[in-house]
């Protein structure tokens, strides 16, 4: 069967930018956390710890988003790939 060549480009962009997001996704992650932090600090007065915990919190966040993003990258290419099954000939 063969592959349509803009089937194929679509695809490669897809998955490209799916691994361009990881960079964002921490980013992102670590940002929502300290501002979380930075309103728990302002609401119960928990300085430092309220922006710390934010921050640890965002990365363990991150850290998920990432894995979970890899994971599934990775059962993709696993799918894609199939095995090379050798078979010898009787002739000898």
């Amino acid at each position: 069967m063969t592959e349509n060549p803009l089937e194929r480009k679509a695809r490669d962009v897809y998955r490209s930018s799916r691994y361009a997001s990881i960079g964002l996704e921490l980013g992102v992650s670590v940002v929502i956390g300290l501002l979380i932090g930075r309103w728990a600090e302002q609401t119960w007065d928990l300085a430092p710890w309220g922006v710390l915990l934010g921050i640890g919190l965002g990365f363990a966040a991150a850290i998920r988003s990432i894995s979970r993003t890899l994971a599934s990258l990775a059962q993709e290419n696993d799918s894609k790939t199939e095995p090379v099954i050798k078979r010898e000939d009787d002739d000898g």
